[in-house]
């Protein structure tokens, strides 16, 4: 009797390269991070888009080294560190530029005011995350419109948080550890932005706490897509889904 050998197939856990981000970072992955003593100046963009995230002023950097999540290294901010980008802030500006954001982040407390990240330009444009105590909001401003806000839930303290932005145009969803939170419509007209920063925005009201793996897509990704990311992120980093996600029990896979 001939034997035929089968193939056998192989599947490998899925990354975020498989649908890959307009920009990148993860600070676990330590050469990606220009520092001296700590201070960190510089983390690439793993997706070769170049928007990777700098500091010029020392006393502006956050650190690296000292803080970590699920044994993994992440960022610590304390009130007045941040990166930026220009570009990035450009590439997510004009007329309602859809994208999402996400984030696995721990804060050290909810009573000072903290900015995960924003994107900003002259005059009063903004589009921003950010604690107005005791709830989050998200808002998104462009020049002579009404601010638009978006109200979520304050994450917990000393607990690693999974967080997505999404905003496809028209409509902002915000979930958290895999579940959406609340949705508002976002239709204020062009931005302009200048710059997007990690941790502030205009240099001030900063984050206080760890900010781990981030990346921002173009949020023209399927549901299926965004969940694979948050599955990713929840393994990766030891945060519990809700128990209806696709990947609350395993990693996403491939192939």
């Amino acid at each position: 009797m001939l034997l035929v050998p089968t193939r056998r197939k192989y599947h490998q856990f899925y990354t975020p390269a498989q649908n890959m981000p307009m920009a990148w970072w993860d600070p676990s992955d330590e050469e990606t991070i220009a520092e001296s003593g700590g201070s960190v100046s510089q983390i690439d963009d793993l997706t070769g888009n170049a928007y990777h995230l700098t500091q010029g002023t020392g006393a502006n950097r956050p650190v690296t080294g000292t803080e970590a999540i699920n044994g993994l290294n992440v960022l610590d901010y304390g009130g007045s560190h941040f990166l930026e980008n220009s570009s990035l802030g450009t590439a997510l500006g004009g007329t309602n530029t859809p994208h999402a954001f996400y984030c696995v982040f721990e804060l050290d407390d909810v009573s000072s005011t903290h900015v995960l990240y924003s994107a900003y330009g002259s005059g009063t444009q903004h589009y921003w995350f950010t604690n107005t105590t005791p709830s989050y909001r998200i808002s998104r401003k462009a020049d002579d419109t009404t601010e638009q806000n978006i109200t979520v839930s304050t994450p917990p303290t000393a607990t690693p948080v999974l967080a997505v932005v999404f905003f496809d145009g028209t409509t902002c969803y915000y979930y958290v550890n895999g579940v959406l939170f609340s949705t508002r419509s976002f239709n204020v007209g062009a931005c302009t932005f200048d710059s997007f920063e990690l941790g502030a925005i205009l240099g001030g009201s900063g984050m206080n706490g760890k900010i781990a793996e981030c990346f921002v897509t173009d949020a023209s990704e399927s549901t299926n897509v965004r969940q694979r990311n948050e599955g990713y992120l929840a393994h990766k980093f030891g945060i519990s889904l809700t128990a209806t996600h696709p990947y609350a029990n395993y990693r996403p896979l491939v192939g």
